[in-house]
């Protein structure tokens, strides 16, 4: 992370599919996928899909205030998150 940049660290399973969106943002020039809380050092993959490490993954987003603003970094979490839940229900028309 460098210095006096803002940066947001934004939690939700489909991480890759929410660091696709973010990075197509104007306004987000940095972004890192990888996980957060949890108490197992350095889980792997499958390990926190077990559900047993507590971590979460994670999205973690550098941006430039003067092009976007936090309240539409979490806008692009909600609809990245509603799109990705949608595609995975039965029967789902998209």
């Amino acid at each position: 992370m460098r210095p006096s940049v803002p940066t947001s660290s934004l939690t939700r399973s489909f991480s890759q599919s929410v660091e696709l969106a973010y990075q197509r943002t104007p306004g987000v020039t940095r972004t890192s996928v990888g996980y957060c809380n949890g108490h197992t050092e350095n889980p792997t993959y499958e390990q926190t899909c077990s559900g047993r490490t507590g971590h979460t993954e994670a999205v973690l987003v550098e941006y430039d205030p003067a092009l976007t603003s936090y309240e539409k970094l979490v806008g692009v979490l909600c609809v990245a998150c509603c799109s990705a839940v949608t595609l995975l229900r039965p029967h789902s028309p998209i």
